[in-house]
């Protein structure tokens, strides 16, 4: 993490540096900055020592549009803190930086972090539309951390395209879309405002986040539990737009548990809109969400699914089994909402009458007592 900062503290050096006025109708190959032409500083770029290549990028910055083919070739140095460098100087140099966009989205799944981190960032300056297909391309990739930065990169991108800034923004993001002025010895806490220059190419990249769900729904199961977790903050940061997805997730075997987790954390997952959705889909969704019932890894999420079921209604019949065994929790809640989902399947949940039974004329909790005893009415079995 350190490293990660501190290279992106070097990149961000570069903000400041001046600018050279050309005399009109000068080629590039004349001019010069420090006494060396464009393609004197090229071939610093091949010199072994890292301190010497990174020198080259920062003067290749004065030579404008003329030095991207260059920077292009710096993209790809072995030292971290050159590629990243150079990365950091693309977006300031017109659009003739675009050539180089190609490079930076197969960099966004490279096996370092702060390269990925750098390719991200200047991608959003120089070619917003590209941030998300290469994203996305980096959550299939072999490498757990890839998977995970590319979710990470998603959720803050998406929280920032609202125009919010996420309390937990992942490293990539805590220098370059930072507005700092407040704080220039980054002692004390940052201002929670985004750079200005960053609203349109963030508007322009939004218009595509959607088309990173399906890829992000596949994360949700990943073996690494840090991707699973980048890609489930991802979905809730989405919001609304997500919430289709998730949804018809429920019907397949492998997602559809995960489905309902993101779904219990994601804004609008418990709205009228997703319990029509939900209902709708019907039985489908029923196989994940009696697994959720029955696994101890989820019984933070019981409580929701056992809702989903409710609203799905008679169409809910296999999962009566289920609910009857969530009557018997130690908690109230889950026994309350176990029987007004039985009560909402009807008489297709007559097997669980003795048990409503029990709890309608003994259970000590007296919103227990009543939602078992409306239930057993709607099963006809009172």
């Amino acid at each position: 993490m350190r490293r990660l900062a501190r290279s992106l503290m070097v990149a961000g050096t570069l903000v400041g540096l001046a600018g050279l006025a050309w005399p009109p109708g000068l080629g590039a190959d004349e001019r010069r900055h420090e006494g060396r032409t464009l393609e004197e500083w090229r071939r610093n770029l091949r010199d072994p020592a890292p301190e010497v290549r990174y020198r080259s990028v920062q003067a290749l910055e004065q030579f404008e549009d003329a030095a991207v083919p260059a920077l292009i070739e710096a993209l790809q140095d072995a030292d971290p803190g050159v590629s990243a460098t150079a990365a950091a100087v693309l977006p300031r140099l017109g659009l003739g930086a675009r050539a180089a966009v190609p490079t930076l989205a197969a960099l966004v799944v490279h096996g370092d972090e702060v390269i990925r981190y750098a390719a991200v960032e200047s991608l959003v300056r120089i070619e917003p539309a590209a941030v998300v297909p290469a994203l996305v391309r980096g959550l299939s990739d072999d490498s757990a951390a890839v998977r995970r930065d590319a979710a990470d990169a998603l959720a803050s991108l998406a929280a920032m395209a609202k125009g919010a800034v996420p309390p937990e923004l992942p490293p990539m993001l805590l220098h370059p879309f930072y507005d700092r002025s407040r704080d220039p010895t980054l002692r004390g806490p940052m201002r929670q405002k985004l750079d200005p220059s960053l609203q349109a190419p963030l508007q322009v990249m939004a218009g595509s986040l959607q088309s990173a769900v399906p890829g992000l729904l596949r994360v949700l199961v990943d073996d690494d539990p840090g991707a699973r977790m980048a890609a489930e903050t991802a979905l809730q940061t989405f919001g609304a737009p997500a919430l289709p997805a998730l949804v018809q997730a429920l019907a397949e075997p492998a997602l559809g548990p995960a489905a309902v987790r993101a779904l219990t954390r994601t804004p609008g997952g418990h709205s009228p809109a997703t319990h029509r959705a939900v209902r709708e889909l019907g039985a489908a969704a029923v196989p994940a969400l009696v697994r959720v019932l029955q696994d101890p890894g989820f019984r933070g999420d019981r409580w929701f699914a056992t809702l989903l079921l409710e609203k799905i209604g008679p169409a809910a019949k296999d999962g009566v089994p289920a609910l009857v065994q969530a009557l018997y929790d130690a908690d109230a809640r889950p026994r309350r909402a176990a029987a007004s989902a039985l009560g909402a399947i009807g008489p297709e949940a007559r097997e669980a009458v003795p048990a409503l039974r029990r709890l309608a004329a003994s259970d000590p909790d007296p919103g227990v007592r009543e939602v078992a005893t409306a239930a057993l009415e709607r099963i006809g079995r009172r």
